[in-house]
């Protein structure tokens, strides 16, 4: 019998497998990401509390970590001046985000109430146009326009100083009414609300609110410049105010090219309104009032029944 040789051979077959530093995590480096709301700078007013509008923050690793924030306020609205907020966080890794930080200046009432101010509103006796102006040297205009449902249009412009009492404003005010041969005498109240509106409370017990508007012109001095289509024809109406209380005006129309023009002394209830004399008028009850009026001052004869509005030049 053969014998019978069988040859067994035997593979060995070695599993591959990561080693323990192939298999850990990879580390984390990525930093939480600060984001700020509201604005910045942020404005308060003196005496008011002040409500910080916060910031978010999220991580690519442990997502959203507002709740994490840590937040220093050093805003002290008992007193005007600049202050910061600062927020930071860090992720569970010890990775700190960029801190983020909010500028807050806070605002005393004397500098709050300085620039311009608008109102508008509507009742069964007609619509109201009011605007304020008010500037630092203790002073302001006032220009109102009421249009009635009869069609009647009333306006009225004004000079006025006003004194600071804590956050409350005293004026006296005259105003020139063109459907009236009188003066109105009046004082008033106003009462700073926040950094974006405040009241005007007269004596007669009217109150009305204003918002906070444009920029503002703080001085009548300077060229101004109206032009408008009146029958056809336009007209070109331009004033000169000097620092020597002197103005000179033009009025041209094109239709026939006819100019004339005017010169004369103004006197100021302030910076901001008073009344022009033409050639050699003197000074009486029925005179040219001015006042500046936000980016825009308004002219206007007192018998007359209506008024210009000029821009600055």
């Amino acid at each position: 019998m053969k014998n019978l040789l069988i040859v067994f051979t035997i593979f060995s077959l070695t599993a591959c497998t990561s080693s323990d530093d192939d298999a850990a995590t990879t580390a984390d480096t990525t930093a939480p990401i600060i984001t700020l709301l509201g604005t910045n700078p942020e404005t308060a007013f003196v005496g008011e509390t002040y409500t910080d509008a916060g910031a978010s923050a999220t991580d690519a690793e442990d997502g959203n970590m507002t709740a994490s924030i840590e937040t220093v306020n050093s805003v002290d609205t008992s007193t005007a001046g600049t202050y910061s907020v600062t927020y930071n966080v860090s992720d569970a890794s010890g990775n700190a985000a960029t801190e983020v930080t909010r500028t807050v200046n806070v605002t005393s009432a004397e500098q709050l109430i300085i620039g311009n101010w608008t109102s508008t509103s509507t009742d069964s006796e007609g619509s109201y146009n009011s605007r304020v102006t008010i500037i630092e040297s203790g002073e302001m205009s006032v220009y109102v326009e009421i249009t009635l449902t009869t069609g009647t249009v009333m306006q009225s412009v004004e000079g006025m100083t006003w004194t600071l009492n804590g956050n409350q404003f005293t004026t006296t005010d005259t105003f020139f009414y063109n459907d009236d041969d009188d003066d109105v005498v009046d004082t008033a109240t106003i009462t700073v609300i926040n950094q974006n509106s405040f009241s005007f409370l007269s004596d007669n017990g009217e109150t009305l609110t204003l918002n906070r508007d444009s920029d503002y012109e703080s001085t009548i001095v300077g060229t101004w410049l109206d032009v408008f289509l009146e029958n056809g024809c336009q007209y070109t109406i331009e004033y000169d105010f000097s620092n020597s209380n002197e103005f000179t005006g033009s009025n041209i129309n094109d239709c026939n090219d006819d100019a004339t023009t005017v010169s004369g002394p103004y006197t100021t209830t302030g910076i901001l309104s008073g009344a022009i004399y033409a050639g050699d008028e003197e000074p009486d009850s029925e005179q040219t009032y001015f006042a500046v009026q936000g980016d825009k001052f308004y002219l206007y004869v007192e018998e007359g029944n209506n008024g210009n509005v000029f821009t600055k030049q």
